[in-house]
């Protein structure tokens, strides 16, 4: 009778530890369903209003210089899973004088940022980015007062760089951010509104 009992208890164990292996080959698909979806690229342009201010060693008048500038960019980034994200971008700031007769400035700025993407709500992100900017900085001589050939100077170097931005989700696939940035060069500085518009693929 307790071999019986015993066989008994030993069969009654082989049963639910069978049953409970098909458990988990069943939840093996839902398992993989579940797991984390792969991250996207985004493609953006860029439009800004700038205010930028450039120190007497860096002007063609050796005296300080600030103007109302326009920016304009386009931007390459990829997003994690966990949304973090890595930012590439190119963006070119002129002054508003298009014809030369002052003094002109013009501002290429190529930056690698890095962020992270906070959710404010179901539509809305907020992405503080930091990271380096190798930037290259044009000036030219106007043609006002002056009867010789225009003087063009360049500076170039890298700093330091961050943004402050808000990400708002209209499709899927399409999300408008405004930005901000304030960043101190050698040159001196520059502050920018960004409006930018970028898609996933």
């Amino acid at each position: 009778m307790k071999l019986v009992s015993c066989l008994l208890v030993f069969l009654l164990l082989s049963f639910l530890s069978n049953c409970k292996a098909d458990n988990h080959t069943e939840e093996a698909p839902n398992h993989i369903e579940l797991k984390t979806p792969p991250g996207v690229f985004e493609i953006g342009l860029i439009l800004g209003s700038s205010e930028l201010s450039i120190d007497k060693q860096y002007t063609i008048s050796q005296e300080s210089f600030k103007t109302d500038a326009l920016s304009i960019g386009v931007e390459l980034g990829y997003r994690s899973p966990k949304k973090y994200l890595i930012q590439t971008s190119f963006t070119s700031t002129a002054d508003l004088d298009i014809f030369g007769i002052s003094d002109n400035y013009h501002l290429y700025q190529w930056n690698t940022l890095v962020g992270y993407s906070f959710a404010l709500s179901d539509k809305i992100n907020f992405i503080p980015k930091i990271g380096f900017s190798r930037w290259e900085l044009d000036a030219r001589e106007g043609m006002l007062f002056n009867p010789g050939p225009e003087l063009e100077l360049e500076f170039k170097d890298t700093d330091v760089t961050y943004q402050l931005g808000l990400e708002f989700l209209i499709w899927n696939d399409l999300s408008l951010e405004l930005a901000y940035e304030n960043t101190k060069y050698n040159f001196g500085e520059i502050e920018i509104v960004n409006f930018g518009i970028s898609f996933e693929f």
